[in-house]
């Protein structure tokens, strides 16, 4: 039995899939997220019954601080009424079956050390971009947690706190969400479409443009400030918008500006090769699975990764 339930749990949607532990996914599925905690452990529990015969293990990723070595989880993030939520516990007393439960940007991060751009990369991040900035940390090639399970908690950099609360943290400034909706009202689109936006700006509208340079600046700032601190080597970007190469792109190109504005920084500090998540949207499902097998070869007396 070598396939694994792997559940990524979002602020919209449930999505789930089965895996071998190559990484190989065979089928995909997804169910609403509920808005209270009695619902959301009542669909756990149906994905997880309705396959238990069928596989090896359950592989979790979802948003807020997590204690992965005993998948308790703290805040919750978007679901806040994940707090202090014993998933782990519950899981493995009630389906006999191992589980692991992991923050979901850490598992983009994850799933990029194992099969993606950070493969064999001693050093890099993965800034993952949607309503607000998830990541991961991979420092001399692991993952690294934190004394408080939150390295890697991008949204939470301070920009100005003299300035409304709205925009003092990086993550409701450089949201991803926002830069498509702000961008679709600009281009007089009644609901908002990335594509769309992303059209306009390969097509030369100036107003775009400028959106997408003003974007990529800050979010440059935010990279060469967490470099200066790491010393990584790569930085991978995910969230659906990575999809877009304009944007990996414009990244590179703010990045390459604001160096050489600053002679001393160009001089010392090595600028960071910029790659899009290979997995998109598979990302934090293959991270999960690769978090549950780290652990149990953990328990079983291996190297972890």
């Amino acid at each position: 039995m070598s396939n694994y339930l792997c559940i990524d749990v979002g602020g919209t949607f449930i999505k789930y899939a089965y895996a071998d532990r190559f990484g190989k996914i065979s089928s995909k599925e997804k169910e609403a997220t509920p808005a209270n905690l009695d619902g959301f452990l009542a669909v756990i529990r149906k994905i997880v019954s309705e396959n238990a015969g069928n596989i090896a293990g359950i592989a979790i990723c979802c948003p807020g601080k997590v204690d992965r070595k005993q998948g308790t989880i703290f805040h919750g993030g978007s679901l806040p009424y994940l707090d202090e939520l014993p998933l782990k516990a519950i899981l493995e007393a009630e389906f006999h079956l191992p589980v692991g439960v992991i923050n979901d940007g850490k598992a983009a991060a994850l799933s990029e050390l194992w099969l993606g751009n950070l493969q064999g990369c001693d050093n890099g991040i993965a800034i993952v971009l949607g309503t607000a900035i998830g990541g991961g940390i991979i420092a001399n090639g692991q993952l690294l947690e934190g004394e408080h399970f939150q390295a890697g908690e991008f949204s939470f950099i301070v920009h100005n706190p003299s300035e409304q609360a709205a925009k003092s943290l990086i993550g409701d400034r450089l949201s991803a969400v926002a830069f498509v909706e702000t961008g679709s009202q600009k281009i007089g689109l009644f609901q908002a479409d990335g594509q769309l936006v992303f059209d306009a700006i390969t097509e030369g509208n100036q107003v775009l443009v400028r959106h997408l340079e003003d974007y990529c600046y800050e979010l440059a700032l935010v990279i060469l400030n967490i470099q200066a601190v790491l010393d990584f080597s790569k930085v991978v970007i995910g969230g659906g918008i990575s999809a877009q190469p304009r944007l990996i792109q414009e990244i590179d190109k703010q990045l390459r500006k604001i160096r050489s504005d600053l002679p001393a920084l160009e001089a010392t500090m090595c600028k960071p090769i910029v790659l899009p998540c290979k997995f998109y949207n598979d990302a934090n499902i293959l991270g999960a699975l690769y978090n549950l097998l780290s652990l149990s070869e953990m328990a079983d007396g291996h190297k972890d990764f």
